[in-house]
């Protein structure tokens, strides 16, 4: 399985975090990725957390997860010396992943169309390359909150439900770069019988609104009037994260039959018969009064426990595991869902493994660490004809590092 894109070449330009994850599609698979980096490291090599939280462009954890397999070279691509060397990369390269501020993404995109007539590129922004916000600066959050789904999240089981509040930092970076990484996929698919070369994009924005828990099916089919998640209402539970004896457990599900299921699992079989909670009217008002039995109940229980009788019963409720009860996990442990890899500084890696494979296959993933900053710099420009003479005077004027 990891030998599906061994015949491609493809080039990473701009340093984010979207398509250094787009990239890593490919990398893991058997591609030759090259990562052609800013001249400051860009967003991946300055995102934390970084290695005995010392902050360095070679020790941040998402450079590592995201880079593994690739090649670095840094380069002054905004420069004409650094968009001749970028001309000359691109002539064996099957797709070009740009990620970086529209004029110049475009400025890039025009050069390589000259340059290699074979060469498809794909450019990742916030909103895409034209339209009035096209040269709007945002972080993963702002990019997340006006794509509507940070409007959808909703703190559970607290008086100030109305507050919204946002998913895991680079979450949106990482759906994007997933995004653009099944759109390339598509375009070198699409190249294997067709001589036509593609030059596409993706808007964050549009992206993240398109996908997953988008809300705009439900806002069409309800004339406007949008809810907000269930978890915020107070009827919904007992939907909601809660305490237990070791640590957490998520209930999903607080309507018919799963609420009446969970009152019989917690030895309160009248409640499922009981017009005060089965009432969406009367319901909110008696909130305080399941949340008295469950609180306790569940906190005299282990995750496991309550799993395990919530399975039984059919109530959507799981475990919330720390990361090393996931990695520990039996099923885990099977599938071989985690894998480990060396990474020079730093030791062993422990990283999820990808989430699909062969059918009925025994095979152990295998990943290969991340570039230094820089690391393949002369060996790719010596392969790209630039003499050790000709390196230095790049230097010299700014154009490499």
């Amino acid at each position: 399985m990891q030998d599906l894109f061994s015949d491609y070449k493809i080039v990473e330009i701009g340093g984010g975090v979207a398509s250094s994850a787009a990239g890593k599609q490919f990398s893991d698979f058997g591609a030759s990725v090259l990562k052609v980096e800013k001249m400051d490291g860009g967003e991946i090599r300055r995102a934390p957390p970084f290695f005995q939280d010392s902050p360095s462009l070679n020790s941040g954890g998402m450079h590592i997860f995201l880079d593994t397999g690739k090649k670095s070279i840094v380069v002054d691509y905004s420069s004409p010396s650094g968009i001749e060397i970028i001309n000359r990369i691109v002539q064996n390269v099957d797709l070009v992943l740009i990620e970086e501020s529209p004029n110049l993404a475009m400025k890039i995109i025009e050069s390589i169309k000259l340059a290699n007539q074979k060469t498809s590129t794909l450019a990742i922004s916030p909103h895409g390359l034209n339209g009035p916000y096209a040269n709007r600066l945002e972080s993963d959050l702002s990019i997340f909150a006006q794509s509507t789904r940070l409007f959808r999240q909703r703190p559970s089981l607290t008086d100030n439900s109305l507050a919204p509040v946002g998913y895991a930092p680079y979450t949106t970076a990482m759906q994007v770069g997933l995004t653009a990484g099944a759109i390339a996929s598509a375009i070198l698919w699409k190249n294997q019988n067709n001589p036509n070369v593609y030059h596409a994009e993706v808007s964050a924005v549009e992206a993240l609104a398109s996908n997953v828990d988008t809300p705009f099916v439900a806002w069409a089919l309800t004339d406007g009037v949008l809810n907000y998640a269930p978890a915020s209402g107070r009827a919904a539970y007992p939907t909601g994260v809660y305490e237990c004896s070791d640590g957490h457990v998520q209930f999903t599900g607080a309507d018919s039959p799963f609420f009446e299921r969970c009152c019989i699992a917690m030895g309160r079989p009248e409640w499922a018969e009981d017009e005060r909670f089965l009432d969406l009217n009367q319901k909110p008002s008696h909130r305080e009064e399941f949340l008295a039995h469950i609180i306790p109940w569940l906190k005299k229980r282990t995750k496991l426990e309550i799993f395990k009788i919530m399975q039984e019963a059919k109530v959507l409720c799981t475990p919330v595991f720390t990361v090393e009860e996931a990695i520990n996990d039996p099923q885990a442990i099977a599938r071989k869902s985690f894998t480990t890899f060396e990474q020079d500084g730093i030791g062993e890696i422990i990283a999820p493994a990808y989430p699909f494979k062969e059918y009925m296959s025994d095979e152990e993933w295998v990943l290969h660490p991340a570039p230094k900053f820089g690391e393949h710099s002369s060996e790719v420009l010596s392969d790209l004809g630039y003499s050790l003479n000709d390196q230095q005077a790049l230097f010299k004027i700014g154009t490499i590092r």
